[in-house]
């Protein structure tokens, strides 16, 4: 509205106040213009491309003109966490780089940024203009084609290279893109590396061999490290394993054991995170309300806990490194590298703080990383014959690597009859009797292929509708589904307003029949979410791990059936499960007895077979009972 409009506006111009009205550019040399030109920011950069377009041929002027705008929309985005409306931000940031890039295509910083930031409108148009090799090609090949070419000659820049390559964005093809991954991590992890000796820091680098040799009887040291652990999904995933892993157990016992086994070593716990609340959260069910013993102004431990929770969110990543080392862990699990909330903690690999450095959840994919040693993950999500794209060893968990916390922050049945007119008119749909359709997937993540293939879907279902997440993707939505299904298709494709998370399970649990599932990156919580809600899930596997997720849990499940081969049989089995009444019941049955029964959804029996992975890794030369 006008009024967040105008607060935005103010924003800018705070920052505009900042910048030198000096307008005079007697004796500068051309280099000195352009970094002056890019000064100018928001309300300014008008008038600082007056003053020099006179000044300067054309290609010049262009060059100045790119780097105005550039400066602008990179000042822009660092703004959309100072508070205002997002949507606003973002919509500015992408209108700026794209005018950046009109100006002067040849910088790929630009360039990925228009792709990248294009993603979260999903417009999926490449840039153009577009080369005639890639004639006959699609919109999703034709920008991977680009996104790819971009990294190729600019590994070197870590600033938007790492975040758009990370996150699995664009569709390149699996030996490119782990080729790319491993050399942008190695030339990340070499920086951190000088970084550190600059700064008297020295990487530990304590070999692999110096847990695994250990005795058997010697304690196991854990840490886990995350800076997810507020506002992001994995923090209410992992809340019911943290509770169930710091209870103490009776490990180390009197029982007789066969010759070749051995009992169970203690483990030890460090929980380093960014997230006071967590800290909190966490000291009320694992200490259960006794008096804890404060270790220091940071840290705390109780005697009916094997915990240590630290709180690490004041120091910088360096001395948030030596503090790790000096618990002299046997193994660190990263429970968050990669994401945006860790980012200043991805940094820690790079100093080994512990012998054995394992990756999971929070990044469902390889890291590359050199410093890593390890990767969790099941049989499905990393199949022997895709091993290879890890860098990793690849430990795997019985059933499936992602934990369920839903018995905790979630308890509900499976519903079985399908949504009544009152639910309908509540969450914003049809009143009439529709299939209901949902796919709540961030629209970065969504390519053009999968939307298209949903709207084939709906074509083949008449009397059925497309469920997405509000923002600010909706209006190119609206035009591509005109595309495929015509102006009357615009009725069949509703938009949900954002909620909090009981609120949008809720609303699930009432009104939603099947969730399409994503296929560049898989749901992975939110299909969790879903299956735990008795809600059927179609998932179209692919080569990388983050591909296979949904696949893992279905499986885990014992429900094949809605995994699909490629996007035909996807579609298949869309339209099946809308159609076939004896079919749908057969999966929401099957739903209906794994949630009581399944290990999946059991966090206790997670944390067993996740200790037990653990001693593996750490004590592989033993066999424990």
């Amino acid at each position: 509205d006008n009024n967040n409009n105008n607060n935005n506006h103010e924003t800018i111009s705070e920052v505009n106040s900042n910048i030198s009205n000096e307008d005079s550019v007697e004796g500068l040399n051309f280099q000195q213009i352009l970094e002056k030109a890019a000064q100018f920011l928001a309300i300014d950069f008008t008038r600082g491309l007056k003053l020099y377009d006179n000044e300067i041929n054309k290609t010049q002027s262009n060059l100045i003109k790119a780097a105005v705008f550039k400066h602008r929309a990179i000042s822009i985005t660092n703004l959309m966490h100072s508070g205002g409306d997002p949507t606003f931000f973002q919509k500015f940031a992408l209108e700026s780089f794209e005018k950046s890039y009109h100006f002067n295509t040849h910088d790929s910083n630009v360039a990925l940024q228009v792709l990248y930031q294009r993603r979260w409108f999903s417009n999926w148009e490449p840039l153009e203009p577009i080369n005639l090799l890639y004639h006959g090609k699609s919109r999703d090949e034709i920008a991977a084609a680009q996104a790819e070419q971009i990294f190729r000659e600019n590994l070197h820049d870590q600033s938007i290279i790492g975040l758009t390559l990370i996150f699995n964005v664009f569709a390149i093809p699996t030996e490119s893109y782990t080729m790319l991954l491993r050399k942008f991590t190695e030339t990340f992890n070499e920086q951190n590396i000088q970084n550190a000796h600059s700064n008297g820091f020295t990487p530990f680098h304590r070999s692999i061999s110096v847990a695994q040799r250990k005795h058997y009887t010697a304690p196991v040291r854990i840490g886990y490290l995350s800076g997810d652990l507020c506002g992001h999904v994995v923090g209410r995933t992992v809340r019911g394993f943290f509770e169930h892993h710091c209870k103490i157990t009776n490990e180390i016992n009197n029982k007789t054991f066969e010759s070749n086994k051995f009992p169970k070593p203690k483990i030890e716990i460090i929980i380093f995170s960014t997230c006071v609340q967590i800290i909190q959260s966490l000291y009320e069910a694992i200490m259960q309300y006794q008096n804890p013993i404060q270790l220091t102004s940071t840290s705390f431990q109780s005697s009916n806990s094997r915990c240590v929770l630290q709180y690490v969110d004041n120091l910088p990543w360096m001395q948030i490194s030596s503090k790790i080392q000096s618990y002299r862990l046997d193994a660190l699990i990263d429970i968050g590298i990669w994401t945006l909330s860790h980012s200043h903690l991805n940094h820690i690999a790079s100093m080994r703080p512990a012998p054995i450095y394992i990756s999971w959840l929070g990044y469902p994919s390889t890291t590359n990383h050199p410093a890593f040693t390890h990767l969790i993950s099941d049989s499905f999500s990393v199949p022997t014959i895709y091993e290879h794209f890890s860098s990793e060893i690849v430990a795997k968990m019985p059933h499936t690597f992602v934990v369920s916390d839903h018995a905790f922050s979630f308890p509900i049945i499976p519903r079985t009859e399908p949504p009544t007119f009152y639910d309908r008119v509540i969450d914003g749909l049809p009143e009439i009797e529709k299939f209901v359709y949902c796919a709540f997937h961030q629209p970065i993540r969504i390519t053009a292929t999968m939307f298209e293939s949903w709207l084939r879907i709906l074509k083949r279902v008449p009397n059925s509708v497309l469920w997405l997440p509000s923002g600010i993707a909706e209006e190119n939505i609206k035009k591509e589904t005109i595309k495929i299904l015509g102006s009357n298709g615009l009725s069949r494709v509703i938009s949900a307003p954002n909620l909090d998370f009981n609120l949008h399970m809720q609303r699930a649990h009432r009104s939603c029949q099947c969730f399409l599932d994503n296929y560049i990156h898989n749901g992975v919580t939110n299909t969790m979410d879903f299956l735990w809600l008795g809600i059927p899930v179609i998932t179209l596997p692919g080569d990388r791990m983050v591909q296979r997720v949904a696949g893992s849990l279905l499986t885990a499940l014992n429900i094949t059936e809605t995994i699909a081969k490629s996007y035909n049989d996807y579609e298949d089995i869309a339209v099946k499960i809308a159609i076939d009444n004896e079919f749908r019941e057969k999966i929401k049955q099957k739903l209906y007895d794994a949630h009581f029964n399944s290990p999946i959804f059991k966090s206790e029996v997670f944390v067993n077979h996740f200790e037990q992975l653990l001693l593996n890794i750490t004590r592989p030369k033993y066999q424990f009972y």
